[in-house]
């Protein structure tokens, strides 16, 4: 017995046991119920029915050998599990069912009726009964119609987690765990790829389906993809046709790279959103966003859009222009007036009343202005209000007010952008599609045939929209001037023209701003007003054409597309021509890179490369060692260079931080061995620019925000 201190600590049988019992095993007897008088007239139906004997009473069997006229059976607990990684430093987390159980059972054919019949060569179970047969064993595997039920659940993209939940209800005795279902899907994919990289497939799909697609390679290792964009054939059908208003934005967590993909949307006159394209980028710099641009510009097929709306991305700020020099660029009044707020608060001392009173009534006005006089009037009034605070203002001129044209009201108000003022309609595809691609863990692959079919759904919903715009004569707008419009014009240009009934404007027209003509290209109200002394009616060719166009396919231009494609055959001969006419190393590169996208299953690109370092509080400095080096476990010497750097310039970071900050930041910095505690972790506000000075080196902070405004940061040194 173990040791026990009878004073200080009680006895208890359920603690405390003699290790001895170990090497004593309790056998229980199970012969009678395989001791029977039944004769079998083959050998599966002998192993079948010695099986479900043996589960009835929570044991299961498996066949070890068998002869001609003979077969071997145990229970799956029988012999000793193979001591394979005992030896090894850091073995895998695992282990065996194996303990030398003694059950064993022969079947044996009688060579005078040819009939099986059962002896019990060991009943004795060493082991107790399973209590949960979940999971394990042959009863738990898959049938082939769960199989298919599995395949068609997953080409609907739902969910494992909810395949499993719908294969439970089908069979609530199912005894199939979630791994059976994840190694199944595996398994499908796997049949799908027939032997094929991701790269090799996802551009077999691209071909097969007809997308458009694009592809940047490293310069250094000149086959590791590292910029992909594409779209679908039926997104390329509706930019056709409703090319005027693009959005864009990039979202995170979506594939197992770690790389931003940049969503770009269309709208639809029914208020509806579509996707143009998805590109997964390597870096959100001008020269990436160019080259995205440029391939958008070619879908676009010499057609610019009226506007394009984005966020405040640098790298977009100065590409934009280069690409779409007559679209004009607005930037999303949302996350400018969220943006303001904040820092509004923080410069008037953190009191969030002023910041949103701040927000709400001085800054709406001056985004709200109508004229450039009425702008630099109420920005005066800024000014003047908050003298007292000269860091706000310096904030507002240097980060937003210099991009006034791009958001102010009296600058945007002539542009066609259909009353999109923000990308919350891109946010909202960003939800749409993290749903679509259900983890963050998928590679390329993952979201090409997920994308083609949120469009399908799309269309779906377009269709039902325009299909009741046509048809159904709703009850607003039905003043006599309208009737022209109603059943060819959709149901939202209805509605807007109902809610410019209502402006003060039609009382008096002298004081209508035009804006609903001039952003929108339906009548503003002094228009309505003279339609209605004329006792006449407006037509579908007093609106734009926008508002009326209610497909999803261009099929009133067959000559155009046939045009086309004339156009391309024609580039193509001339190519052919000029190959024919190169050198023979040149024909053998040329051949090299055509076989490529001629035949996608020879391509010799590989996914984009990515390395996920340790989580173990050191992960800052692992990164700039990953990235210096190419060895993440180098980070104790990147720690000790920087604390180098820090002293070598005490007298630069003494003035950035003050005496106490410098201190606090050598000592965060001063970490050697083995993970540490989150007070030594770094800190990108403190190190940047050491880690910029130390390597000559770029230092990219990325911070991005959730729904709930919670930041993650990352960076990038290059």
């Amino acid at each position: 017995m173990a040791n026990i201190d009878p004073v200080n600590e009680p006895y208890d049988d359920n603690l405390y046991f003699d290790p001895s019992v170990l090497d004593k095993k309790e056998y229980e007897d199970f012969s009678h119920f395989f001791q029977v008088d039944i004769v079998f007239g083959s050998r599966e139906e002998l192993i079948n029915w010695a099986k479900e004997t043996a589960v009835s009473h929570c044991h299961r069997l498996i066949c070890q050998s068998r002869r001609e006229n003979a077969q071997y059976m145990t229970c799956d607990k029988y012999g000793h599990g193979r001591q394979t990684n005992i030896d090894v430093e850091d073995p895998r987390n695992s282990g065996t069912k194996k303990c030398g159980c003694p059950f064993k059972l022969i079947g044996k054919r009688s060579r005078f009726d040819e009939l099986w019949r059962l002896t019990v060569s060991d009943g004795r179970h060493s082991h107790r009964p399973t209590l949960f047969p979940h999971g394990q064993g042959t009863t738990s595997r898959i049938t082939p119609q769960q199989k298919a039920r599995i395949k068609e659940l997953r080409n609907s993209h739902v969910k494992p987690m909810l395949i499993m939940d719908r294969l439970r209800k089908d069979d609530p005795t199912i005894q199939t765990s979630m791994k059976h279902v994840y190694n199944e899907l595996a398994k499908i994919k796997s049949e799908e790829m027939e032997g094929m990289t991701v790269i090799q497939f996802m551009m077999h799909n691209f071909q097969k389906g007809e997308y458009r697609y694009w592809h940047h390679v490293d310069s250094e290792t000149s086959n590791t993809i590292t910029d992909i964009m594409f779209a679908c054939p039926e997104s390329i059908k509706l930019l056709r046709l409703f090319p005027y208003v693009i959005l864009m934005d990039c979202t995170y967590k979506t594939n197992k790279y770690g790389m931003p993909l940049l969503e770009i949307i269309g709208i639809t006159p029914v208020g509806r959103n579509y996707t143009i394209a998805v590109a997964f980028m390597s870096h959100e710099d001008a020269d990436t966003y160019e080259w995205t641009l440029n391939c958008l510009k070619e879908l676009l097929d010499g057609v610019e859009p009226d506007a394009i709306l984005t966020d405040r991305e640098l790298g977009l700020l100065k590409a934009l222009p280069n690409v779409f020099p007559f679209s004009y660029h607005m930037l999303c009044i949302f996350h400018i007036n969220r943006n303001v707020e904040a820092n509004a608060t923080k410069f008037m001392g953190g009191n969030k009343d002023q910041g949103l009173i701040f927000r709400r009534v001085l800054w709406a006005k001056l985004v709200k202005s109508e004229t450039e006089e009425e702008y630099h009037y109420n920005y005066n009034e800024i000014v003047g209000r908050y003298a007292g605070y000269p860091r706000l203002i310096q904030y507002l001129n240097d980060t937003w007010l210099i991009y006034k044209e791009k958001f102010v009201r009296a600058y945007t108000r002539n542009v066609y952008h259909f009353g999109n003022t923000s990308t919350n309609r891109v946010e909202s595809a960003h939800s749409s599609a993290k749903g679509w691609l259900n983890a963050s863990t998928g590679g390329l692959d993952n979201v090409q045939g997920k994308l083609r079919d949120q469009v399908y759904i799309q269309i779906s919903e377009m269709k039902c929209d325009f299909s009741l715009s046509s048809k159904i004569r709703k009850h607003t707008a039905a003043w006599p001037c309208f009737q022209g419009l109603i059943c060819y014009v959709t149901h939202l240009a209805l509605e807007k023209l109902d809610e410019e009934m209502e402006s003060p404007a039609m009382q008096d027209p002298s004081i209508c701003t035009h804006y609903l003509w001039n952003t929108h290209g339906l009548p503003c109200a002094c228009k309505i007003v003279q339609k209605m002394e004329d006792n006449d009616t407006f037509v579908i060719s007093d609106l734009h054409p926008f508002w009326s166009t209610m497909a999803v396919e261009p099929s009133e231009l067959p000559e155009y597309q046939v045009n086309r494609e004339e156009i391309v055959d024609r580039q193509i001969d001339d190519l052919n021509c000029n190959l024919k006419k190169m050198n023979y190393t040149s024909k053998i590169n040329a051949v090299a890179s055509l076989r490529g996208i001629v035949y996608p299953s020879t391509s010799h690109l590989s996914e984009p490369s990515f390395v996920n370092v340790m989580a173990d509080g050191n992960c800052g400095y692992r990164c700039v060692a990953q990235a210096v080096y190419g060895d993440q476990e180098r980070w104790p010497q990147v720690r000790g260079e920087l604390l180098i750097e820090l002293y070598e310039h005490a007298s630069v970071y003494t003035a950035m931080f003050g005496s106490t900050g410098y201190v606090e930041v050598i000592r965060k910095c001063d970490w050697t061995s083995g993970p540490c505690p989150q007070a030594y972790w770094m800190d990108m506000n403190e190190m940047g620019l050491a880690i910029a000075t130390r390597y000559s080196a770029l230092v990219w902070s990325l911070i991005m925000y959730d729904c709930c405004d919670i930041a993650q940061q990352s960076f990038h040194v290059c």
